[in-house]
């Protein structure tokens, strides 16, 4: 087919009964045709062809189809194996790595506290971020399990489910653990949507402790590290309950000398508390 140059729709349709066009008749007619049913059909014929070649025309506008006449480009090469068939991304230059970013805790930590259900306080210290940072997995490799909740049966990632192998309680942990583990936890709690009634109870439960213990001596921080775990747990199994609720942001010295009594007289106190301190604490 010669190259099409412009829309064929576009050309003036001929007038088939004019002399130029009589052999054409005449061979129509000579198989038994009248001269006007000729003359029509010449005409049908030629539209026919028109619109066969304005198809052609637009495909070769729209898909840039090339003409028969017209080289055909050579294909590109295949992409090899160190060739990208996507574009990589990019960074902007010239912006230099953050001063530091904020530590997270494992999925699983998350999920409890989305669930508000206590555990461990590690999860949310250096050390227990320092394993979330370095638990590398794919999405392809990480596996998942069916789990049955309120919404019925859900399939969810089993890292949000599996609690850490090296988990510490939460009474052997260091004060240094506490207190970072503590501001770790009050963030999260914000992150994940706890009411802000909630973050600031928390907040207050290890600002007011850490201000106990500077008062009483560094001697009591087993008392301290029990008092932390149990109110914490309390406080938390509580909430959304109508009965036991209280606010931890209190301070309560006598939970606290209970707690120091019960680990005195079980044999379990490590660390010595001084009489005064005690004595200071029962007559609050």
């Amino acid at each position: 087919m010669p190259e099409i140059l412009q829309d064929p729709l576009e050309e003036i349709e001929p007038d088939f009964a004019e002399a130029q066009h009589d052999e054409a008749r005449q061979r129509l007619t000579d198989f038994g045709a009248t001269p006007d049913q000729a003359t029509e059909y010449l005409r049908q014929a030629w539209i026919r062809d028109r619109q066969s070649r304005h198809d052609v025309w637009q495909a070769m506008q729209t898909q840039q189809v090339p003409p028969d006449n017209q080289q055909q480009p050579e294909p590109e090469p295949a992409p090899t194996t160190t060739q990208s068939t996507t574009r990589l991304p990019t960074f902007p230059e010239g912006v230099p790595p953050p001063d530091a970013v904020p530590l997270n805790p494992l999925p699983y930590a998350r999920r409890k506290v989305r669930k508000n259900e206590y555990h461990e306080l590690w999860y949310h210290s250096r050390e227990g971020c320092f394993e979330a940072i370095h638990q590398t997995r794919t999405p392809g490799e990480d596996a998942y399990k069916i789990v049955n909740n309120k919404s019925g049966l859900q399939i969810t990632s089993s890292s949000a489910h599996s609690a850490s192998p090296n988990v510490v309680p939460d009474s052997n942990l260091t004060w240094d653990q506490v207190m970072f583990a503590g501001e770790t936890l009050a963030r999260v709690m914000e992150e994940e949507g706890c009411p802000d009634k909630n973050v600031e109870a928390i907040t207050k439960f290890f600002v007011n402790m850490n201000a106990e213990r500077r008062q009483q001596g560094y001697d009591s921080d087993q008392v301290f590290l029990e008092y932390q775990a149990i109110l914490r747990r309390e406080w938390m199994e509580s909430l959304g309950s109508s009965v036991g609720g209280f606010d931890i942001g209190i301070f309560s010295h006598t939970r606290f000398a209970r707690i120091e009594s019960t680990l005195r007289g079980a044999g379990l106190l490590r660390t010595n508390v001084s009489t005064c301190s005690v004595h200071r604490l029962t007559q609050r």
